[in-house]
C-alpha cells in the first residue's frame, strides 16, 4: 500500500525497483531515519524537510551513489553526510 496527503494506492510486486524519489516532508514524522533507505540504491530524490526527526544520518547512506537532491532542512538532526 501507498498512501498519499490524498490518495491511497495498492501494487503487488517489487515496485521499489522502479523508484527514483521519495518526499516525507511536513508530515510530523520523528525519530531516526530509518537505515533501510539506504537499500534504496536508485533513489535520485530524498526530501524529508520540516519533521521531528534527530540523530545522524544513517551510514547506509553512503550507498546512494544516484542521490542528484536531498532536503532534510528543519530537523533535529547533526554529523555528517556519509560518503
Amino acid at each position: 500500500t501507498f498512501v498519499t496527503k490524498v490518495n491511497s494506492y495498492f501494487y503487488k510486486g517489487s515496485i521499489l525497483s522502479y523508484l527514483s524519489g521519495i518526499d516525507f516532508s511536513s508530515n510530523e514524522l520523528y525519530g531516526k531515519i530509518p537505515d533501510g533507505l539506504g537499500k534504496l540504491s536508485d533513489i535520485r530524490a530524498l526530501n524529508m524537510f520540516h519533521n521531528n526527526l534527530n540523530g545522524t544520518n544513517p551510514a547506509t547512506f553512503s550507498n546512494l551513489l544516484q542521490m542528484e537532491s536531498s532536503n532534510l532542512s528543519y530537523n533535529n538532526m547533526g554529523g555528517r553526510i556519509p560518503t
